[in-house]
């Protein structure tokens, strides 16, 4: 920030500085390629090789095409983020591939879903959270394997309970927004819970702890 200048003389100093810069040709660089469509933006990012398309159960689902490693990052969730009051007054189709981000706060997904929308729940998932928004895999996986994580790991309200049907072997049969209140799955699932619910569980351990 310069100071101390008449407009007259800010005006001649900057002048003087676009002269002796040099040009830019804005072509040349990446960050400024045109080509790239704004219809071709998405709020949601899968970092891997991926294809979208129906589950044995009918739901469309993500399965990978390539092997992924343990400790991938394999998604990064867009959406707009929202507020308790104003998210519950969205349709149910939205709140249902919406996720939860904070006490009472959501990253709600848009009228058209995205690819980052159809990835389903397993309560044996090969996915976890980092971030309030991103996961990566827990192990390796596999090409053909479709890409789940544990709604309990971002959950904590009932805005998408559900019966489900994951049919692993720990299968929790019903899906809910208190599944996270479970000390047998905040051991199971250490270390792969969104960073708003981890500080929840903590403060409830340490208040449980007195």
């Amino acid at each position: 920030m310069i100071f101390g200048f008449s407009g007259n003389t800010l005006r001649v100093a900057l002048q003087g500085l676009s002269e002796d810069a040099p040009e830019t040709n804005y072509q040349e660089s990446p960050l400024h390629d045109t080509t790239i469509a704004t219809e071709e933006l998405t709020t949601d990012c899968l970092l891997i090789p991926h294809e979208v398309k129906r589950s044995d159960f009918g739901e469309r689902a993500v399965y990978a095409t390539e092997p992924i490693s343990v400790g991938t990052h394999t998604v990064v969730f867009g959406g707009f983020v929202t507020q308790g009051p104003q998210f519950r007054r969205l349709p149910e189709h939205r709140q249902r591939h919406s996720l939860q981000i904070g006490e009472d706060l959501f990253l709600a997904c848009g009228e058209a879903l995205n690819e980052g929308d159809f990835i389903n729940h397993s309560c044996e998932p090969n996915l976890g959270f980092v971030s309030e928004i991103s996961l990566v895999a827990l192990r390796d996986i596999q090409p053909g394997e479709e890409l789940t994580f544990d709604y309990a790991t971002c959950d904590s309200v009932p805005y998408d309970e559900f019966e489900c049907e994951c049919a692993s072997p720990t299968c929790r049969i019903k899906v809910t927004g208190e599944d996270w209140m479970s000390p047998a799955l905040q051991v199971l699932r250490a270390g792969q819970f969104s960073p708003y619910l981890q500080r929840r569980i903590d403060a409830l351990r340490s208040l449980l702890s007195r």
